[in-house]
């Protein structure tokens, strides 16, 4: 049985990714496949993305590694850099773009610069919201710095919050390029540099009230199945710790999804799911590997029918909500025993 899985659509990522270009046709989209691309598959998902962006960006150096060795070429940038010089000199082999955080990652690009070549650097700027970066002295003194290294290419800014910080410092300084990585503004500055924004949440059509998109589509569909059923009265009890009580007759549904497959164990009674045209609860506690529901009293479902955890049936800020755990969140606390089906 290969279930539960998360059925991606590769086709309404690209619908998205359309809307989100659109919507900043000036701007160099920056996708991010991190956290295995939220849930949803780096590989596939970076494969799909392929010459789609202008770049894709990971948050350690194996990410892209994986990304690279099967065969995607389209630019990557590694948010978190490098940690030491066997790093660094892979990021040189990789071909791939580093940020560069900490006075060690620039001590270590100075004393090897003679090793490398190409290096596409970007600088960040420390913000109340990252504790990595530097601040605007800092940003300048590297900045003279590691113009004089002919191994580095260009040298960009990055920045998490402090857009008109950054801003500021770009025409200061000559950078080739701005990377505004939570994107709140909604004209983009007339600068020399190249604009690159960020777009995770938005990519995988999960909510952003930071930077809403009208038509974007959730691209991930969950599902599973219903493994038994049982006949319960009321006054019996449900799941472990006898949390929930039946309070009528009805027909208790045992589903193949647990906390081991990333479901929120924290997901209370009245959590919905979506069996066979109309939502049902969620009952007394989840378990490692499954999951009771309510299915009424008049049996109308079977063993084996579908169960849609979050997608198209059922919008995923429904259970959201009830969790209080961010959609962004659910999706990428996916589990390896969840499989990922393509199309």
């Amino acid at each position: 049985m290969r279930y539960p899985k998360a059925v991606i659509n590769t086709k309404t990522l690209q619908h998205n990714i359309s809307l989100i270009q659109d919507q900043n046709p000036e701007a160099h989209i920056i996708a991010l496949v991190n956290a295995n691309a939220y849930g949803h598959g780096i590989i596939e998902i970076s494969r799909a993305l392929d010459n789609n962006v202008a770049a894709l960006a990971t948050t350690r150096l194996d990410e892209a590694e994986t990304i690279r060795d099967n065969g995607v070429n389209t630019p990557i940038i590694v948010l978190q850099g490098f940690t030491n010089l066997v790093e660094l000199f892979k990021v040189v082999d990789l071909k791939v773009q580093v940020v560069v955080s900490n006075e060690m990652q620039l001590e270590l690009i100075e004393q090897y610069q003679e090793h490398l070549s190409g290096l596409k650097i970007w600088l960040l700027l420390q913000s109340p919201k990252n504790y990595l970066g530097f601040n605007q002295e800092q940003i300048s003194q590297a900045y003279k710095g590691l113009r004089k290294i002919k191994g580095i290419r260009s040298i960009g800014l990055m920045t998490y919050t402090d857009s008109q910080e950054a801003i500021d410092l770009t025409a200061k300084h000559p950078f080739t390029d701005l990377a505004l990585m939570d994107n709140q503004i909604k004209h983009l500055p007339d600068l020399p540099a190249q604009i690159w924004l960020s777009s995770g949440v938005q990519l995988y059509g999960l909510e952003s009230k930071e930077f809403y998109i009208n038509n974007l589509i959730t691209v991930m569909n969950l599902e599973t199945l219903i493994v038994q059923i049982h006949y319960r009265k009321a006054g019996d009890q449900i799941g472990y710790g006898s949390t929930y009580t039946v309070t009528q007759d009805t027909y208790i549904g045992v589903v193949a999804m647990g906390y081991g497959d990333g479901y929120p164990r924290n997901a209370p009674t009245g959590t919905p799911v979506w069996v066979n045209g109309r939502e049902v609860p969620i009952v007394g506690r989840v378990s490692m590997d499954m999951l009771t529901v309510d299915l009424g009293q008049e049996l109308i479902d079977k063993v084996g029918d579908k169960v849609y955890l979050w997608g198209d049936k059922l919008n995923i800020e429904k259970v959201s909500s009830k969790v209080n755990i961010a959609d962004y969140e659910l999706t990428s606390y996916l589990t390896e025993r969840v499989k990922h089906e393509f199309n």
